[in-house]
């Protein structure tokens, strides 16, 4: 649905190459869940779904709950979704991916005279190892993401080139002097057979002929401003394609350390970076439902303390902090 995230410019598009990020368990809404990250919280408050996204080849393990959760948990009336950064250990190790997409081997859209153009690269890795052996350990990743994308073309009503000078006669219906209230006409049948009975004697919607030199010098330029039509008519007469460029950075860095066989004590932070920009469909003129810029900023901490009390009784301590800045800009802005 669209409120997953799967399309749109909502704070969920960060999930929706992979289906979008609000999931619907037990047929409950898509803000009924419950995520986790290394056990503490990671719900964003604007949408209900996932503050950070850690890459795929970060997690060392995740576990869904569908059925009802321990006490423990709480909050999520459907899922509970529990992800694990991995961690470091004694030896050196790492991966690292790239996935690449084109539009080499697309063939063209069936009504479409060219094929459109299309980018996508997908790219990161993994590194850990130890700081102090059998002591302290890392883990660290990183993952991009690039794409350009056409969007479907589209077309809007854009000023002839006669509207441009004032001359509005291409259109169906006749204009009004404001400034008299008479027809801009000469009385008879107008050009596109309209009866002109209580003109001002002006040719037919030629506001450039108008007494007194009345054109507004701004208005002029606005509509000047606008691109001359691709298309024959007066409504829809140009057609365009859009581009949505999406650039996303993400990474997390882990530390671990065993400070006696009783305690063991982890930090993590994670931050994210995302940007998805939709072109004007005007080339200088903000048009368009969601065009602009859709940039959104996450961050996350935590540290966690692990205790062996004795031999029967186990004590978990976290503490975290996260944070989600989003907002949109016109394009031109």
């Amino acid at each position: 649905g669209f409120s997953s995230g799967v399309s749109g410019n909502a704070e969920t598009y960060r999930g929706r190459n992979t289906g979008g990020a609000a999931l619907s368990v037990n047929g409950q809404r898509t803000q009924a869940n419950n995520f986790l990250l290394d056990g503490v919280d990671n719900n964003e408050s604007l949408v209900n779904t996932i503050n950070v996204f850690p890459s795929a080849e970060a997690i060392q393990e995740f576990r869904v709950q569908t059925s009802t959760a321990p006490a423990e948990f709480g909050r999520g009336g459907g899922g509970i979704i529990n992800s694990v950064i991995k961690s470091g250990r004694n030896d050196f190790f790492g991966s690292a991916f790239l996935f690449l997409r084109n539009d080499n081997l697309d063939a063209r859209p069936t009504f479409n005279s060219t094929k459109n153009e299309f980018r996508r690269s997908q790219f990161g890795g993994t590194v850990g190892g130890p700081v102090w052996k059998d002591k302290i350990f890392f883990f660290a990743d990183y993952e991009g993401l690039r794409q350009f994308l056409p969007l479907n073309a589209e077309t809007a009503t854009v000023p002839t080139s006669l509207m441009r000078t004032g001359n509005f006669s291409q259109l169906d219906r006749i204009l009004t002097d404001p400034l008299t209230g008479l027809q801009i006409c000469t009385p008879g049948t107008t050009p596109v057979g309209l009866t002109c009975s209580n003109g001002n004697g002006v040719a037919f919607n030629r506001l450039d002929q108008l007494p007194g030199n009345r054109l507004n010098s701004v208005g002029l330029a606005y509509l000047q401003a606008f691109p001359l039509p691709t298309r024959s008519g007066i409504f829809n007469n140009f057609e365009t394609t859009r581009n949505e460029t999406t650039e996303q950075n993400t990474y997390d860095i882990r530390i671990d350390a065993s400070l006696h066989d009783s305690n063991h004590l982890f930090g993590r932070w994670s931050q994210g970076f995302f940007a998805q920009v939709v072109t004007s469909r005007l080339p200088e003129l903000p048009a368009g439902f969601g065009s602009g810029t859709n940039p959104i900023r996450t961050k996350g901490g935590v540290i966690g303390l692990s205790t062996a009390v004795t031999t029967t009784l186990f004590n978990e301590f976290r503490i975290q902090a996260s944070r989600l800045s989003y907002g949109f800009t016109p394009p031109f802005f």
